[in-house]
């Protein structure tokens, strides 16, 4: 039986849009290529007792410091360091922008991740935040409002320019599926409803804008199909379409033929194409929770295009099965229990 989504949930959100705070440097030249990085970096918390910690990150308790976070900080860096080309880094799951400062004005520091920018927390112990060695314009957070008063984390947008382009990115974090997958779908589908309506105000001031939706998604590529088609989906394949289901959905494809405008619903190319496995692996199975959807006018020859997209694995912080090694406090190593994953995009002259 298939599901509709309630009209209910979208007369309760709403959108505000606030200014993190944002460091500003000298522009930086446009390269042929550039690399895009999102990584959710699990539970990244600063030493200084701020009152809204996890309790096991709570610097004023007997488990958390200020050597674990550097230790922390280094490892986190060591992964990024890793990947070849690093000029925008998206980040989920970090306190602070003082995280993200100190992740650029450290290790990072000689990539010259000048500009960096964080979402603001809300009632959220953890944010997004985003590293760049391009100006970033402006940024917005897009506040969401579910029925029951629940918090639930903002979609962070952030406009880049790059030499005489612009890119726009919306970095997310959306709401995990603790509690069930159906009964926090809704929540999902509202951060959807949001982007795409964002999305459609970009692209009818701007047809040609190029627009990356990535971050931790907490849903899987073909979450549709694992729900035996029961109930709508955020993530909804566009083969799968019939008349009359809600619009607001990140409707996707991977053919790119078919990605743009679609009657009155907008579908984007997903980068989980011929992938062998996962991004992050749970219950002894690899899921695609960490994604990167693109804009048609990413896929033409104007400004950037697509190159390719994938789920980096190391050495020295996963396994020989690729299983990433989560940081443990009391062992005082590890990383983080998701992969990065990267995004290659050709700058057309």
């Amino acid at each position: 039986m298939i599901i509709k989504l309630s009209a209910f949930i979208f007369l309760f959100s709403f959108i505000f849009l606030t200014a993190s705070r944002c460091s500003c440097f000298p522009e930086e030249d446009a390269p042929e290529e550039i690399t895009v990085i999102s990584y959710n970096v699990c539970n990244l918390f600063d030493s200084s007792d701020n009152g809204t910690e996890y309790p096991e990150y709570d610097p004023s308790g007997d488990d958390w410091n200020r050597e674990l976070y550097l230790l922390r900080l280094n490892n986190t860096a060591s992964v990024l360091s890793s990947i070849d080309g690093r000029d925008i880094i998206l980040l989920q799951e970090v306190e602070n922008l003082n995280v993200i400062e100190d992740l650029a004005g450290g290790i990072l520091k000689k990539d010259r991740l000048k500009y960096t920018a964080a979402a603001e927390k809300g009632g959220s112990a953890i944010t997004t935040g985003i590293m760049s060695r391009f100006p970033i314009n402006e940024i917005k957070n897009h506040a969401l409002s579910s029925p029951d008063s629940s918090f639930l984390r903002p979609v962070f947008e952030a406009e880049i320019e790059i030499g005489s382009s612009i890119l726009y990115i919306f970095n997310n974090h959306w709401k995990s599926k603790l509690g069930g997958a159906e009964n926090t779908e809704n929540e999902r589908i509202l951060a959807a409803a949001v982007i795409n309506r964002r999305c459609s105000e970009i692209l009818t001031e701007h047809p040609d804008a190029e627009i990356i939706i990535t971050g931790d998604l907490n849903e899987n590529i073909d979450e549709y199909l694992k729900t035996e088609k029961n109930y709508l989906t955020a993530l909804f394949p566009d083969s799968d379409y019939f008349g009359g289901i809600s619009e607001d959905l990140i409707f996707y494809t991977d053919n790119p033929e078919k990605t743009g405008n679609s009657g009155n619903r907008y579908i984007y190319y997903t980068c989980w194409n011929n992938q062998e496995t996962g991004s992050y692996f749970y219950r002894n199975e690899w899921e695609t929770i960490d994604h990167f959807f693109l804009n048609k006018n990413l896929l033409s020859s104007k400004g950037f295009s697509f190159l390719s997209f994938s789920v980096h694995t190391g050495p020295f912080f996963t396994d020989k099965d690729s299983i990433p090694f989560k940081w443990e406090t009391y062992r005082q190593s590890g990383y983080s229990d998701h992969l990065p994953v990267v995004l290659k995009l050709a700058l057309n002259k």
